[in-house]
């Protein structure tokens, strides 16, 4: 045997522990080495032990959940032309027979019939606006009642509605490309503006009632454009007004200290309440096809190639026009709900989350079905069929 092993620490025959010689496996002059390797692999077991608690927690956070193991929340009717909303936090809906709410339980808290050819809604903090597109019948409630009734002389083209009961509807008006009326949460008028030189499309009310944003279409020989028009309804005289070159405006919301979302077919811009730009988010050859509003200090967009893409990108946008962060997603987007720190994108089947950075956040598969998904105020996912809704609690 070789001579070095000798001096490995072995038991000897007597029972006593032999010393070392010099130069032996656990010298006195290598100890310091073995000292710091066994440091080393304990910092290393630590390590490796966080990284897998780290990873546990991610792993719950991004979690994609089983749809079919959800039980229905609420129940209801298939209804022609059922759309829906989100008022104080529950949901609203709108159809051809019936206005209706429901509770934090996914009871009826309130229905009443209405008559639409063609329902529309609009929603803002605890009420809600249905009319018949094209007709001319509005009704804005709440989650427990209804709070006004309208009857217009001319055929509604769209309506929207603040959070206090307000709502601004727009119509065709004989002699003009049309005109908005604002009414009271009596239904009173209150205001009205008729426009000569552009089509009359959407508006918003400011949260004060204060303030009025019209979009307008116009046509200027080969180019189609749009304005943003602006009024305060204590005065007759126009306050600003704001053209989108070469873009048609698809949406805009009156926000709070006077912020003004538009989205148009290439860009978003943030006007102030005379009109001045304060931010813009162009789409760089991306077409929109679908969005949110709801947030209070952001927007969420879905933004993809061709409309026919079943590749997106979902980004959030803040009211500098600044991107927040942004999440591709495979699958054709259906509908987007945004809350404050958490975004909800329902797909054909199945329905991702994120965070408002867009960083993921769990999700359901095996989705079939659905139509729209809106957040609660504890940021849980409602998801709505033709028949039923499912609650997802995260």
């Amino acid at each position: 045997m070789d001579e070095d092993n000798s001096t490995v620490l072995t038991p000897a025959q007597t029972g006593d522990v032999q010393p070392p010689e010099e130069g032996s496996a656990i010298s006195v002059r290598n100890r310091p080495f073995i000292i710091i390797t066994i440091f080393l692999a304990l910092l290393a077991v630590v390590v490796l032990i966080a990284a897998v608690a780290s990873n546990s927690e991610k792993s719950g956070q991004n979690r994609m959940d089983d749809a079919r193991d959800l039980a229905d929340f609420i129940n209801y009717e298939a209804q022609a032309g059922r759309v829906f909303g989100m008022a104080s936090g529950r949901i609203v809906t709108a159809s051809c027979v019936e206005t209706a709410a429901y509770d934090s339980k996914g009871r009826v808290s309130y229905q009443e019939p209405f008559e639409a050819q063609t329902p529309a809604l609009d929603c803002s903090g605890g009420m809600a606006v249905a009319y018949d597109s094209g007709g001319t019948s509005l009704r804005v409630f709440s989650v427990r009642k209804t709070v006004a009734e309208y009857t217009s002389t001319e055929k509604i083209i769209s309506a929207c509605v603040n959070e206090n009961g307000w709502s601004a509807v727009c119509t065709l008006e004989e002699g003009y490309k049309g005109s908005v009326t604002v009414l009271n949460n009596r239904a009173e008028a209150v205001y009205k503006w008729s426009s000569a030189g552009g089509y009359v499309f959407t508006a918003a009310l400011s949260p004060d009632n204060r303030n009025l944003a019209v979009v307008t279409l116009h046509q200027d020989g080969d180019e189609f454009y749009s304005a943003v028009n602006l009024f305060s309804l204590s005065s007759e005289e126009q306050q600003g007004s704001y053209k989108l070159d070469n873009s048609i405006a698809l949406a805009v919301k009156y926000g709070r200290n006077g912020i003004i979302t538009c989205l148009a077919e290439d860009r978003a811009v943030i006007l102030n309440s005379a009109g001045e730009e304060q931010g813009v988010y162009k789409y760089a050859g991306r077409t929109l096809n679908c969005f949110s509003l709801e947030a209070e200090n952001y927007f969420v967009l879905s933004l993809s190639r061709t409309y026919t893409d079943t590749y997106s990108e979902i980004v959030a946008v803040d009211f500098a026009g600044r991107e927040l962060g942004r999440a591709n997603v495979m699958g054709t987007v259906r509908s987007l709900s945004a809350g404050r720190d958490t975004v909800a994108v329902l797909l054909n089947d199945s329905m991702a989350m994120f965070t408002s950075l867009m960083e993921e956040n769990g999700g359901l598969t095996s989705l079939s079905g659905a139509k729209n998904v809106f957040l609660d105020p504890d940021e849980n996912a409602i998801i709505l069929g033709h028949i039923s809704a499912k609650l997802y609690e995260r």
